[in-house]
């Protein structure tokens, strides 16, 4: 007689554009990231995978890579107290309908304390997975009713699973609780890659903490290099996203793109000579791990997880200081033998770390832990 499946269900409510190309809604890291799991996790029998979207008018139920995905109504009318509750008893009943053993939440909000109550009543397990180091922020979180629910769902999980480090520190801090530090995944090519090295890149949504207008500075204080920025529209950014687009236009050296589809944005980092990241704050980016499995090197002007691009030597972080960026990328795009070593070093670090073949051993183990010891004892310590 066949084992009985371990049933995973994951959520993140902008993840429905991956499994449709077709919708044109925008996705970010932590959406990125339960996808790539939840695409890799189902082509093992032993699992049994669900997914909850939002609600783009797409059918209530659909099957991608044969993975189960839910639609939750309403998902994103949440402007008054009504809706707001209305969309937590959605939610909860949604959860109560797919029924399985561990629910998997990826950044922070009211709904980590939804899931955490629901697993706590009905006696099932809770992943939450830190996406951005304000996850873990207590004070900022915990002075609102939906930031203390939010704390209560921290509180309440069964596992945590942190990006880096330093997260695994915060939540150690703030909150009392021990995590495992699991790293961004990115399905790899088999060899580094030798495309064409022509551009200087930034990717990141129209948000203010990730600085677009210094990377406008930047191509400006370059004009014999070629520039390409990919910023999608964040909604609620509008105004800087207009703002940003209007600037763009008139520098030469600089092409500005808005949404590209994930199938198609490897291109855009396979022909970059250098990354550039000028966020004020970040998780780990997802983008570095993309240029980095490209053979990219990273020039950050402030985001540094754990310090890695000192400690593995792939790119450069200048430590906010805008001078010392546009001194590294002069280093980076005169020295020819930096610029490679820095480039080979980033596709080894990359490879070692982030490939998701390596990486889903582990994230399957944990999970495997987990229900063993929900069917023994409740015990979730791993």
């Amino acid at each position: 007689m066949a084992k009985t499946k371990i049933k995973v269900c994951f959520f993140s409510l902008q993840a429905y554009s991956l499994f449709n190309p077709k919708n044109k809604s925008n996705f970010g890291g932590a959406e990125l990231q339960s996808f790539l799991l939840s695409k890799e996790l189902v082509k093992d029998p032993r699992f049994d995978v669900s997914f909850i979207v939002g609600d783009f008018g797409q059918r209530e139920f659909e099957n991608k890579y044969k993975i189960k995905i839910y639609k939750l109504n309403n998902s994103f009318c949440q402007e008054t107290w009504r809706e707001k509750i209305i969309f937590s008893f959605n939610l909860f009943k949604l959860l109560k309908k797919i029924d399985v053993d561990i629910y998997i939440q990826r950044a922070l909000g009211t709904t980590t304390g939804v899931f955490a109550l629901f697993c706590k009543i009905f006696g099932k397990k809770f992943i939450f997975m830190s996406a951005h180091e304000n996850d873990l922020n207590v004070q900022k979180i915990n002075k609102t009713w939906r930031g203390k629910f939010s704390y209560f769902g921290i509180k309440n999980a069964d596992l945590f699973l942190t990006q880096n480090v330093e997260h695994q520190k915060l939540l150690l801090k703030n909150y009392g609780k021990t995590s495992i530090v699991f790293k961004n995944v990115l399905e790899f090519p088999k060899k580094m890659n030798k495309h064409s090295k022509q551009t200087i890149l930034w990717v990141a949504s129209s948000q203010p903490f990730k600085r677009p207008g210094l990377f406008l500075k930047i191509a400006q204080s370059f004009l014999k290099e070629k520039f390409e920025m990919v910023m999608p529209r964040h909604p609620h950014y509008k105004n800087l996203y207009l703002k940003i687009i209007k600037q763009a236009q008139k520098i030469p050296n600089l092409k500005i793109f808005g949404r590209i589809p994930f199938s198609k944005i490897g291109s855009f980092f396979k022909r970059a000579k250098v990354f550039v990241n000028t966020s004020e704050s970040e998780g780990f980016p997802n983008t570095f791990v993309q240029a980095a499995s490209c053979a990219v090197p990273i020039l950050s002007l402030k985001v540094n997880p754990d310090n890695f691009l000192e400690k593995y030597n792939c790119g450069f972080c200048a430590k906010n200081n805008f001078k010392k960026l546009t001194k590294y990328m002069k280093i980076l795009l005169k020295n020819k033998n930096i610029w490679s070593q820095l480039s080979k070093n980033s596709y080894n670090y990359a490879k070692k770390n982030h490939d998701i073949k390596k990486n889903i051993v582990l994230f399957k183990k944990y999970l495997l832990t987990l229900h063993k010891k929900r069917q023994k004892t409740g015990t979730t310590k791993i």
